[in-house]
């Protein structure tokens, strides 16, 4: 059995979402040749890992940020580009290959699986300050010529490694990931759901953070348009309200429905527990994803694992998801959304909907497999590679 170290930050929560998928795909393999142990901070609270299955976690302060260990771990990197520390610990752990991290270092004795989620700094720099941008490019050429494989999301995302780092896409593999979104809990009714926060079905949801990229303002524009002719509908939003590349971005978001008299038919609810998401999701007339970038976009995933009608953005990583149930729009034009949103509120129909959850149930079990197996595969192919592919053969392409 081949040991896969993962390494879990305790402030991402998309990536806690992404690795909770990934896992439980692992660990439901039937004769499956990987065992994963996840690693993660002392200040993180495993018990609030909702929906992960039983696996080994090894809690070291060496992943809490801003900790003493973590800062000379963190310096140790910046100036000598090597993580002793890290592989001291994952070695005395008896891990076979680190997967979803950084790479040891060029000396490293270790096999290092990366992901890249996604080039949205490249896609939308506007929205990162240039230091950001630097440090991402800096992250991820390093990822590209020290990592043994490098996995991105989906192939949108390998034609922007491609352009990147182009001696890089030989040793890059694109893992499509399969979102388990009532592996969480148990969803609550309806009902309960209105009660706790406040509101009256029907609506549409939004599952994203307010982060720029996100798009929410498209959505506040197409509900003024839907106002002006007569025709109201509700969008309840969820995600961190936050954005720190641009901090103001929520409270002008929010401004800008006010002076769209649209504040009641957007909703925010800022996060909200895992099993209450996967509830507001189900109940939804449909879901939206109005993003401007993603690297294979999580509530697309979800919208086709309980079988829910999406309305989303027409992007080419969301045309390659395929969800199907999507009707799309130009992320730029709020008068096509204000159209599909209200065909999707005029038309819909619970019971005919069923039909779309009972198909997507059925055919979840061999996605999440598939998801599960094209994983393993990777980790087989890098699991005999003990030394870090050498600096000149990445820089010729040989790799």
């Amino acid at each position: 059995m081949i040991r896969v170290g993962f390494v879990l930050g305790a402030h991402w929560l998309g990536g806690v979402n992404y690795f909770r998928n990934l896992l439980n795909a692992v660990v439901a393999l039937p004769d499956r040749q990987i065992e994963p142990v996840l690693f993660t901070g002392q200040e993180t609270d495993v018990g609030k890992l909702g929906g992960f299955p039983a696996v080994e976690i090894v809690q070291s302060d060496w992943f809490d940020r801003m900790t003493p260990p973590w800062l000379l771990r963190k310096s140790w990197q910046q100036v000598f580009g090597r993580d002793p520390f890290l592989e001291r610990l994952v070695r005395q752990h008896g891990i076979d290959v680190l997967s979803h991290a950084d790479p040891l270092g060029p000396n490293a004795n270790m096999p290092t699986i990366c992901w890249i989620p996604d080039f949205q700094h490249r896609r939308l720099p506007h929205c990162f300050k240039p230091s950001e941008r630097r440090y991402r490019d800096r992250s991820f050429m390093r990822q590209c010529r020290y990592g043994t494989r490098v996995i991105v999301s989906s192939v949108d995302a390998q034609r922007d490694l491609e352009a990147f780092a182009p001696a890089c896409v030989g040793k890059s593999r694109v893992l499509h990931f399969v979102a388990q979104p009532e592996a969480g809990s148990e969803a609550p009714a309806l009902a309960e759901l209105e009660r706790r926060y406040g509101f009256a079905a029907p609506y549409f949801h939004v599952p994203n953070q307010f982060w720029v990229h996100k798009n929410h303002r498209v959505i506040v524009d197409a509900l003024g348009i839907l106002k002006a002719r007569g025709q109201e509908v509700l969008v309840i939003a969820t995600g961190e309200p936050r954005d720190y590349r641009q901090p103001s971005h929520f409270s002008d978001l929010m401004e800008h429905a006010e002076r769209l008299g649209v504040r009641s038919q957007f909703r925010p609810l800022g996060i909200v527990p895992y099993g209450d998401l996967v509830g507001l999701m189900c109940h939804a007339v449909a879901l939206i994803n109005p993003s401007r970038a993603e690297g294979w976009s999580t509530s697309v995933e979800e919208a086709k694992s309980i079988g829910k009608r999406i309305v989303l953005s027409d992007l080419p990583v969301h045309r390659e998801q395929a969800p199907p149930a999507g009707v799309y729009f130009g992320p730029d034009d709020p008068i096509e959304l204000a159209d599909a949103l209200w065909h999707a509120w005029s038309v819909h129909d619970p019971v005919a909907d069923q039909a779309l959850v009972e198909r997507a149930q059925s055919d979840l079990p061999a996605r999440i497999q598939a998801f599960g197996r094209a994983y393993e595969q990777i980790v087989l192919e890098v699991a005999g590679v003990m030394e870090a592919w050498p600096t000149a053969a990445w820089q010729t392409g040989a790799v």
